[in-house]
């Protein structure tokens, strides 16, 4: 009798795992659930944290065709970690998803990717970057100014013909982007350059930047030091911290000569954000060009990464940054796949120090070279394409770079770290 109890219970263990089993299936078919793992790995004996691993959506679709971009989440171990997807070309399609994954010295990890409606337990993560585009509306136009009305985030812009620098149209002159360490503007119009605001605080600001600066009068609030910071960097006829032009006739010539200017928030992500510009009818060295560029920041990163496509293939591409005081140019003395060009001192608007540099990698480099208010680097595109990276480390920031020799210790392992990414695999 004992023996049969003992078999009948047995049975009845093995039903109810069974039955547990299937509506473990069923529930993972109802919801449409599929893990994908994938391993990324770190090669360099050193901690890297927030770097941000991009995998292409058409190559994970070609292995899992049930994946779905819009319903998915990713763990770490147990961990949800932020993620989220980008369209590189401005064709409203999601081309990669991205992830932000820390590191320990020479780890390997697996990171699996949950797909269906399971992406309701999605986690919401903290902004840490952003990009905005700001135009006025409600305003009084007199003389070519916008004066009053008030700023209205926008996705995009056809650039007016008759826009001109400091006529209020646009808010603090063009768009801005940032990560939680540091803010970028460009100039929207025909100055063409980057300039820099250094933030107090680890968080996105530059949704409240501006928003009073209504009257064309020179007297913008972020020229003074607000709560979060201030606009640190002195641009003028310098090329700024990063910004476009080509070396034509022994001169740097800066994007002024245009058809058309077409300005787009690509993305505006909770770990990447970018905006993309395509200048049409470039008139440069008696040549006409068409060029796109792609200005993007990741979470926890200082680096601006400038993706530049130009049709037809031009000879060069030409960047840098501005001279300021008794700051001497720092040169790369290693032997990286990425070098760089950068300074340290007092070129802070604020008082304070600024480390500033240009990344760029050393097959690229045609030239260095300076004029009077910039120290410049020529770059060679290669199938109508080039890349590089610019970064500034304002002293005021959260935990900030103190001195010149934590400023090279950065330099270095900025171009470490561009000339051994991440290698991410699907399994």
């Amino acid at each position: 009798m004992r023996k049969n109890s003992i078999l009948m219970f047995g049975l009845f263990v093995t039903i109810i795992t069974l039955l547990s089993l299937t509506n473990s299936f069923a529930a993972d078919y109802k919801n449409n659930l599929i893990a994908i793992h994938i391993t990324v790995s770190n090669n360099l004996d050193l901690v890297r944290k927030d770097v941000l691993v991009s995998l292409p959506i058409k190559q994970i679709k070609e292995k899992y065709s049930h994946f779905d971009e819009n319903t998915f989440i990713v763990l770490d171990g147990k961990d949800q970690i932020p993620a989220q997807t980008e369209d590189l070309d401005g064709d409203k399609i999601q081309d990669n998803i991205l992830l932000l994954v820390d590191f320990k010295p020479n780890e390997t990890k697996t990171l699996v990717i949950q797909v269906g409606n399971m992406a309701i337990l999605k986690k919401e993560f903290k902004k840490r970057t952003q990009a905005i585009l700001a135009v006025k509306s409600d305003y009084e136009f007199k003389d070519g100014y916008y004066t009053g009305g008030k700023f209205v985030n926008v996705t995009e812009i056809n650039v007016p013909k008759d826009h001109f620098p400091h006529n209020a149209l646009i808010k603090f002159e063009g768009p801005g982007w940032e990560s939680d360490k540091v803010a970028y503007r460009f100039y929207l119009d025909s100055r063409n350059r980057n300039d820099i605001f250094a933030k107090k605080v680890d968080d996105v600001i530059l949704h409240q930047v501006g928003n009073s600066d209504l009257v064309s009068d020179g007297k913008e609030s972020y020229t003074k030091m607000c709560d979060w910071g201030m606009d640190i960097f002195k641009v003028g006829e310098s090329m700024g911290i990063g910004s476009l032009g080509m070396w034509v006739d022994n001169r740097v010539n800066t994007i002024n000569n245009t058809e058309s200017v077409r300005c787009e928030i690509l993305s505006d992500g909770n770990i990447k954000s970018g905006i993309l510009t395509d200048y049409k009818g470039w008139t440069v060295g008696g040549q006409k060009f068409d060029l796109a560029s792609l200005l993007s920041i990741s979470a926890g990163s200082r680096l601006t990464k400038v993706e530049i496509n130009i049709t037809p293939n031009s000879e060069n591409i030409c960047t840098g940054f501005a001279k300021h005081g008794d700051c001497a140019l720092i040169l790369d003395k290693n032997n990286y796949e990425w070098s760089y060009i950068a300074s340290y001192g007092k070129q802070s608007l604020a008082g304070d120090n600024l480390g500033i540099a240009i990344f760029f990698k050393r097959t690229d480099l045609i030239n260095i070279t300076e004029d009077d208010a910039s120290h410049l680097i020529v770059l060679k595109p290669r199938k109508q394409k080039v890349t590089y990276y610019f970064a500034a480390a304002p002293e005021m920031e959260q935990d900030g770079i103190k001195s010149e020799l934590e400023f090279g210790k950065y330099l270095h392992k900025v171009i470490l770290e561009l000339s051994n990414p991440v290698v991410a695999e699907l399994k």
